[in-house]
Parts: C-alpha cells; sequence; structure tokens
C-alpha cells in the first residue's frame, strides 16, 4: 500500500499516519489538528456511555471515535470524531475492514458532542458544537445528536426521528432537575437528569 503524504479525501484520512498522536480534521484539503477533549469532558461522556449500555448493545456505543464521513459543507471538515457515538446495529461487522464510517454507510443512530470551554458565541469551540456540527449531523441523516454544555450548564437534543427533514428540531434546552427526553424508541423509557449529565459522580 502507497504511504500517503497528503490526504485528498475521507478514504485518504482514514489511511493517513503521520507518527504522531494528533486527531485531524480534514477542511478544503487541508489538515488541521484538533484539540484533545478536557478530563470534565471525557468524564461526561463516559457516565453517559455507561448509562446508555442499558439500552443499546456495547458494541453501539463509542467513546471519541470512529471518524463519521459529512457533507464537505464550505469552510467545514469532511469528517468529525463525536465525543459520543451510538452506532447503527450494521455499523459493527461493517466496521471490520475500516475505521471510519463513510458516506455510504448508514448514519449512527445518536452522535453527543460535549463543548470545550468557549469566551462566547463567536469562539470557533462554540460555533464548531452548535452551528458546524449541527448542519453536518442533519444533513447525513442522523436522527439524534445531543450538545452537551458544561459551560451553560445546559443540554440541548436536536432531533429528526425519521430522518427526512434533513434539518434537526431543537428541544428545550434542559438544565438542573429538567429531565432530558430523547426521541429514540430504544430510550423512550429512559430518564435522565441534565444535573446527572451534566456533574456526573463518583
Amino acid at each position: 500500500m502507497a504511504t500517503i503524504t497528503q490526504p485528498r479525501n475521507f478514504q485518504d484520512l482514514l489511511a493517513y499516519k503521520d507518527g504522531t498522536d494528533n486527531i485531524y480534521e480534514l477542511t478544503e484539503g487541508k489538515l488541521i489538528a484538533v484539540a484533545p477533549e478536557t478530563y470534565a469532558n471525557r468524564q461526561i461522556a463516559k457516565y453517559l456511555a455507561q448509562r446508555l449500555q442499558q439500552f443499546f448493545p456495547l458494541s453501539l456505543i463509542e467513546l471519541n471515535g470512529p471518524e463519521i464521513e459529512v457533507a464537505p459543507l464550505p469552510g467545514m471538515p469532511v469528517n468529525r470524531l463525536p465525543d459520543l457515538v451510538v452506532l447503527h446495529p450494521d455499523h459493527p461487522k461493517m466496521l471490520a475492514n475500516t475505521n471510519g464510517v463513510s458516506m455510504a454507510m448508514p448514519p449512527p443512530q445518536m452522535i453527543v458532542e460535549v463543548v470545550s470551554p468557549y469566551k462566547d458565541g463567536l469562539d470557533p469551540n462554540f460555533t464548531r458544537d452548535y452551528v458546524d456540527k449541527l448542519q453536518q449531523y442533519a444533513i447525513r441523516g442522523v436522527p439524534e445528536y445531543w450538545i452537551i454544555d458544561p459551560q451553560r450548564q445546559i443540554i440541548e437534543v436536536n432531533c429528526d426521528p425519521d430522518q427526512s427533514r434533513r434539518s434537526y428540531l431543537a428541544q428545550s434546552n434542559c438544565k438542573g432537575a429538567d429531565k432530558v427526553r430523547s426521541q429514540l424508541p430504544e430510550l423512550q423509557n429512559w430518564e435522565v437528569t441534565a444535573a446527572a449529565v451534566l456533574k456526573p459522580g463518583p
């Protein structure tokens, strides 16, 4: 196999190695290094993954991956590496020979992003999760996208249950003792508060 020195597309990116542990997004032909998640954000994603194991097989729940190919909108990358993914039931078999969910595969059932610290609504950390990924995951057909914001102490659930709109219907922001409601059939009887997710206990 030829060594790929500069990825040109999603498949190239999956095969790209530069001898580091860096994570990259491929935006308009340029590799952009992505900062690692904070410890606090990782704990939130881990807690939610543990809770989701009550409703989904462990084989469908992934932290920090796999790479998801998304619509390459202007100025946005062709790939995303979500904090938490609930895979489609067909994905485990499909991922046996690759480490990325291409556009040829069904979309994940659910994606969760924990927002990194930001200064204001124009900060890239804010717009990346609230604007860019919101558009790309909706167009990709992901039925449900959660935005967990430790800074504002809110959780936003965006859903398109039948995947027909290619845009999300944003639910009310949940905070404190508010119950976070999912539209996924598997989670209809699940009740979790925003506070429990935002401040997971030991």
